[in-house]
This record gives C-alpha cells, structure tokens and sequence, in this order.
C-alpha cells in the first residue's frame, strides 16, 4: 500500500497462505504477485510479473504408523508443523519368493495371490539380481495362475531359477488417495497386496509424489506388510 510515508511494507502470515505448489523444475514454493494500493484505495496499479517464490525441501519428521484389518488401513501420524491439512500417497506391493528366466522373458512368482493386473507398471527391488532390481517393468499376469506374472527382459540374461528372500518385492507407483484435516487417515483394503506404503506429505496444489514435501514415511524398504 502507498501511504504519506511512500509504500509500505505488506506481510502475509502462513497461516493464509494457501497449499503450496510443485514448480517444472520440481522444487516448490507459492507463485506470488502484488499491486500497489493507494492509501483511500482509490487508484492500483497493474498487477507485477508472477514470480515462484521458493521454499526449502522439508525434512522428513518420522514414520507413518500403519494398522491393517480385513477391510481397511488406517494411517497415524504426528503434527509436529501444526498444518491444518496434509496429502496422502499409497503404494501397494506384493512380496516375490524366485524368478524363473527363459528366452528374454522373467516369470516372477508371489509369496501370495497377487494384486496386479496385466498392463501394470511395476518397481521390483530386493531380489540380489542388477537386471532387476531398481528397475521399471510393464508386467502380464499368467492365466490360471494367480501367484505368477511376466515381464521382458534385457538380453543375455541366461535361462535359470532364482529364489529370493522375503525382502524380495514388485510395488506399483504412489498415487494420491486424499488430503485429510486430521493427522489419521482410513480407507480400504485392496484385496491380495500383502506390502503398502502410506507416505504423507505437506499439502500441495498438485497433488504429485515427491520427496521435497515428504514428512512422513513408511519404513524402508519394505513398507508395512499386510498380514
């Protein structure tokens, strides 16, 4: 505002700023822009450039804790930054006991029935193999056999079976459930994923997966198991 004194400083408290935004580059903040205001609010000027309004990555503040029913999965967590709002992100998984490898494709078998279903993308990790473990597979699920699914693989992987050890998983991305205005949050069981993740992040606009916002997390790597 300009007042007899030449203009005057404006501050705006956090608690009316509004969720905070994912900016292309991937850091975040709030997009931000002013006008000048006479002191009877009689003449503004134009509105400035839109500027982004950087924040620091926030640290991450503990664990989610998990309890699993039949039915459902209800997530705790703390509110040590007293945020009236927080998203939430679910990634489910299924634990995988061995592969077996033939002609440039992998047939990775479940602990249990699993939940995936043909075009899934899936992340597999834990197994001890480089070919596998870290990377991105678009999977097919085998008909009639609902503990077994398939992905190609690089060449020059050789025909064999590979058994693995229980931290052995394939874990679907995470995706947004819902932004709930209490620090616990309950929705329903997927059915034969036996892994889930329940990560909590500060409120954005966006509601996109990313670590600068992350405050709360499931354990790594794993996740909770679902008995």
């Amino acid at each position: 505002m300009a007042g007899k004194g030449g203009l005057q400083k404006a501050r705006y408290t956090r608690e009316n700023l509004p969720a905070l935004s994912i900016f292309p580059d991937g850091s975040i903040g709030h997009y931000a822009r002013y006008r000048i205001v006479s002191e009877d609010r009689n003449r503004t000027s134009h509105w400035s450039p839109v500027y982004a309004v950087k924040v620091p990555a926030f640290a991450k503040m503990g664990e989610v804790q998990v309890a699993a029913s039949s039915t459902t999965i209800t997530a705790v967590w703390g509110d040590a930054l007293d945020r009236p709002r927080y998203d939430v992100f679910v990634r489910w998984g299924n634990t995988l006991s061995k592969v077996d490898t033939l002609n440039g494709v992998a047939t990775l078998h479940t602990h249990h029935d699993h939940g995936f279903v043909t075009g899934d993308s899936i992340s597999i990790s834990g197994t001890g193999q480089t070919w596998l473990d870290g990377k991105t597979f678009t999977l097919t699920q085998v008909a009639g056999q609902p503990k077994q699914f398939t992905v190609l693989i690089q060449s020059g992987v050789g025909n064999d079976t590979i058994t693995f050890g229980s931290s052995a998983h394939a874990k679907l991305p995470y995706t947004y459930h819902g932004t709930p205005t209490v620090h616990n949050y309950s929705f329903l069981r997927l059915p034969l994923f036996d892994l889930i993740h329940v990560d909590i992040q500060v409120e954005s606009i966006e509601k996109t997966y990313t670590t600068d916002l992350l405050v709360y997390d499931s354990p790594e790597p794993l996740g909770w198991p679902l008995a």
